[in-house]
């Protein structure tokens, strides 16, 4: 074999196993992405809590507590109620919600409390676990506390880059709103059909871009579906 000819072919190979290296490393590379992305964002859920159960400890008689995920977290709660409490965390699940409710103590201080989560447990494929999460944390509401649930909002999918998120929405929304129907002082509101589009999906000009957050104008809406819950049940003029 001449000098080039052989040249060239260590050149293919030499590219061949270049390719599949990047075939093989991208995977890898994804796959430890997920588990530092998991692994981080389980540990900021776990710090929030900790941050969240000091406030409990000095919580002022007659507050609105809001509990969910980064829905939540993101809301100028202060516009929704005069001492309002945000407990809400990016990332967390209806089971972290579910944990907090059993761990404040000082639950019973409050006006009314506020619950909003549901996505996180859907994006996860953990849709059916949304309901008896928020089940077992009205136990350890005390009885004579109103609770609003607010229903899961609509996504945008092809923002979100994602499909089928919209029917486990749905289809938590429905057992939501059948936990209102069997609890009294239970309240149910659906900010969600505000901000809907013609086909379902969240509308563009709520999301921050991103498919799933509520941007200014959104939460403006729901804000004012909370308002009017939070007056009706607590029997007190918004602010």
């Amino acid at each position: 074999m001449s000098v080039k000819p052989f040249a060239i072919a260590a050149s293919v190979t030499l590219i061949s196993a270049i390719l599949l290296a990047t075939l093989a490393i991208d995977p890898l590379k994804r796959a430890w992405w997920d588990y530092l992305n998991e692994h981080a964002s389980e540990y900021y859920v776990h710090q929030m809590l900790a941050f969240n159960a000091r406030i409990d400890l000095n919580l002022p008689t007659g507050s609105v507590l809001f509990y969910g995920d980064s829905m939540v977290q993101g809301l100028a709660v202060a516009n929704a109620a005069d001492i309002a409490i945000n407990y809400g965390i990016g990332h967390a699940t209806s089971q972290h919600v579910s944990q907090q409710l059993r761990n404040h103590r000082n639950v019973s201080r409050a006006k009314a409390v506020v619950i909003a989560v549901g996505i996180n447990d859907i994006t996860r494929g953990n849709a059916s676990q949304v309901l008896p999460n928020v089940q077992e944390g009205l136990k350890h509401i005390p009885k004579a506390v109103p609770v609003i649930i607010s229903k899961l909002m609509p996504v945008n999918e092809e923002a979100l880059g994602r499909n089928g998120l919209s029917e486990n929405v749905a289809l938590v929304n429905l057992e939501l709103e059948q936990v209102c129907s069997d609890n009294q002082r239970v309240r149910c509101i659906d900010a969600g059909q505000l901000l809907a589009a013609s086909d379902g999906n969240l509308a563009r000009q709520y999301h921050t871009g991103d498919g799933l957050h509520l941007n200014p104008r959104g939460n403006a809406i729901w804000l004012e579906q909370l308002q009017l819950a939070i007056e009706e049940v607590s029997n007190d003029p918004a602010p």
